[in-house]
């Protein structure tokens, strides 16, 4: 029997959003219909949706702080009462230390409203924040998350239960790393600045996903409502916008995972048995077909 999915994403800098790519041409070459929306357009623009419409929902997002990030828990304040829906997750990060974080906190709140969260998985993919991988891991992690992908959509297609574990422990620290992340992202924001090559075209007021940027005649100007999503620094057409104290957690020549992976002579074959150092840790994630 066929089925509608829905899937409801926030990407900052695109590798959520390649993810969901991933899902959505999975779902259709399946036989499946998929129907894909961003949470900022439901939250800026009031997109019109309806969870009644399909028979699966799925919710993606970027691991900030070893949580979700604040815009979705935005989107699941909006969500209407329901019956025994089935939600699976996806979350993405740059590691798989602490399983990207306790999901309890988002589960309980889907469960609240009668979400039926079922399934729920982790696709590493590049880091976008203080430490650069190098582009041939890059590639090897999104070719990984194209297996995982489709690990993800036979699963939720069938009916599959996976379910992270929350210790204790996990999801207290959780807590303790989001509360930190609310007062330190804000001013993350606020340390913004930009460079006299700004032509003041404004992307970044359109782009930014909490409407946190403005422009005050040709001036940029940043407010308080900051996430950390580094939307605006990395998709800046001219490199003009850069934080001053934080300036050690982006990367100066910035961060384009497409370029990479468009790039046929980057391989992908960085990770082997024989690795050693810092990124040996993705060994396991890489080669388990799980």
């Amino acid at each position: 029997m066929q089925k509608t999915v829905g899937v409801f994403y926030f990407s900052g800098t695109g590798n959520t959003e390649i993810v969901v790519n991933l899902l959505g041409n999975e779902i259709l070459k399946s036989g499946n219909k998929i129907e894909i929306i961003r949470i900022e357009d439901i939250l800026k623009d009031n997109v019109y949706f309806d969870v009644n419409n399909y028979d699966l929902i799925g919710i993606c997002y970027p691991i900030h702080a070893f949580n979700a990030p604040g815009i979705v828990y935005d989107f699941i304040k909006k969500l209407p009462r329901v019956k025994d829906k089935y939600t699976f997750i996806i979350k993405n990060a740059g590691s798989n230390f602490l399983q990207g974080g306790s999901t309890k906190i988002i589960k309980n709140k889907l469960i609240a409203k009668g979400f039926d969260l079922f399934n729920e998985s982790l696709v590493l993919m590049p880091s976008n924040i203080f430490t650069k991988y190098p582009d041939e891991l890059s590639k090897q992690l999104y070719l990984t998350a194209i297996k995982k992908v489709n690990r993800v959509v036979r699963e939720i297609l069938n009916g599959k239960m996976r379910r992270q574990k929350n210790s204790v422990f996990l999801t207290l620290f959780t807590g303790v790393a989001s509360f930190f992340e609310g007062v330190g992202v804000p001013l993350f924001g606020r340390d913004l600045k930009v460079s006299s090559n700004c032509v003041s075209c404004s992307k970044c007021v359109k782009n930014c996903p909490r409407g946190n940027i403005r422009m005050e005649g040709l001036k940029v100007k940043f407010g308080w409502k900051c996430m950390g999503c580094l939307r605006c620094i990395y998709r800046c057409p001219n490199g003009s916008i850069k934080p001053t104290i934080f300036k050690f957690a982006v990367f100066k020549d910035g961060y384009n995972l497409q370029s990479i992976i468009e790039n046929s002579e980057i391989k992908g074959e960085y990770i082997t048995p024989g690795t050693k150092g810092k990124y040996k840790e993705f060994y396991n994630y890489i080669f388990n077909e799980d």
